[in-house]
This record gives structure tokens, sequence and C-alpha cells, in this order.
């Protein structure tokens, strides 16, 4: 790692934004450089060596060895999550085509878990710009995430898969984690992103307005998307879904390895 600048990657999403706000801050670090892209770029820049630690889909913190996770945040839903859905113009269990967000990672793998243990379909996956109504004249049901996946949208079924993980497991699911390309980094940048976490909880509803200000969001969904539905710590039953997820990726294949998590 550059010893002078930690290169933080982020995502440009409304639930990352809590977690990012306060290292923009001139008084946070002069030592931080951040990025902002979407789920899969993130990867590629952290494969690459462009980034040191990068809010990361959760299957990041198994598809590589060597990698580590910052203990203690993590962008997670106990239920409904609203952002991660699939809108779909067949029912469920006749989906045999899938549109998904080009820049989605772990919406992917859950997308593939959900249908086949709830619906038992295993569709095709056509990855897309996230564009819903070519994402749904090309395939009939597309998976969207993020903002784009909080608008409203013209469809026969949705799954919000938040949900559909709660009736499947009982557990909340992880979207994403702080991931560090080694438990070096993980442990050095620590104190400074669970710090940010903290400072950025404070400032939610300040978080929500801005922001619907500047995307046209409702103020009222931002504000209840922030401080009712997203949340932003680690604890064992969140690690716990974690391991749930890891298993159903292997069961499925829908990693291409399968490594422990490691928690620094």
């Amino acid at each position: 790692m550059n010893k002078s600048v930690l290169r933080i990657g982020c995502v440009p999403y409304l639930n990352g934004r809590p977690l990012v706000v306060h290292l923009e801050q001139p008084h946070a670090s002069s030592d931080i450089e951040l990025t902002a892209a979407v789920p899969s770029r993130l990867a590629e820049l952290l494969d690459g060596g462009a980034l040191d630690v990068a809010l990361l889909s959760s299957i990041e913190a198994f598809r590589q060895p060597g990698r580590a996770v910052v203990d203690g945040v993590a962008i997670s839903a106990d239920g409904p999550i609203r952002s991660v859905r699939i809108l779909s113009d067949v029912p469920p269990e006749r989906i045999a085509e899938l549109a998904v967000d080009n820049g989605s990672l772990t919406s992917v793998a859950l997308a593939s878990i959900v249908l086949a243990e709830r619906y038992g379909v295993r569709p095709a996956i056509r990855r897309m710009e996230p564009n819903v109504p070519i994402m749904l004249r090309s395939c009939g049901a597309a998976l969207v995430i993020g903002d784009v996946a909080m608008r409203p949208y013209r469809s026969e079924w949705t799954l919000d898969l938040g949900q559909e993980w709660k009736v499947l497991t009982g557990l909340p699911f992880v979207y994403a984690m702080w991931i560090a390309r080694n438990e070096s980094v993980a442990e050095e940048a620590g104190e400074l992103l669970r710090t940010a976490r903290d400072e950025g909880q404070k400032r939610l509803r300040e978080i929500a307005r801005e922001w619907a200000k500047r995307t046209r969001t409702p103020e009222p969904l931002a504000e209840e998307y922030l401080l009712r539905i997203v949340q932003y710590d680690l604890d064992d039953r969140k690690k716990a879904a974690l391991e749930a997820f890891r298993e159903h990726s292997r069961a499925h294949s829908v990693g291409e390895k399968v490594h422990p998590i490691r928690y620094c």
C-alpha cells in the first residue's frame, strides 16, 4: 500500500453515503484518496491494485483468498431492502432469462439462489445497462440495484430480494462490506472506517435530505431507507448470514471459488 495515501473505493449509492460522508471532510484525514464506482468496477480496481480497501459486494469477501474484511461495518437489512429487486412481467417460476444490472455482483448471486430455491428456476443471466424498460422488453425480467431499484416501475411481479432471503433462511442479508486487499491494510484502515460509520450515522437525516435534493428522490423515501431499513453494523447474526450466503453460493456454484471469510 502507498505509505502516504490510503486509496478507498466506495459505491455511488445512497446506502453507501453514511459510510463515506465523514471521509470527505477536510478534517478526516489528508491521507485519503476516494474513488466512487459501481460494485463490479470496485472489485476490478481492488484486484488490479488501484485500491487498498473498497466497499465491495459481500460475495467478494470469499471469492478470493488473501482478502480481509474490516470488522464491525457492513451494509445490511433484516428483511425488505427496496434497493435490490427483481421486476418481472411473468410469474417468478416462469422466468427463463434475467437481465441484470452490469454493475452488480452479490445481487446476481442472491437472485440466482432465490430463484432456484424459492421458485425452482435457473434463468440465463444477461448483463445490461440498468435501463428497466429495455431490460424488461429484452428478457421479461430485470434485476436492478441501488437508487435505480427504488424508483416506481410498472411490472406484474416484484421480488424484494432482502425479503426473499429472509423467508428462505430467517436471516438478515449483508450486501456490502469494507474489504481490504490483505489483513495489514484492513487493520490499518479499520479504526478510520468505523469512526466514519459512527459519524455518518449521526447525520442520516441530513444525508437523506441532501441526496433527495441532488437526485430528485422523494425525501421521505430516502429518510425511511436510511433510518429504518439499512443497517451498518456487523454483529454475530450478520456474520452467520454471511456464512449462510457463502454456503448457498457454494451449493449453487454462483461463485468462482469459495474461501473462508477473514475479519480484522
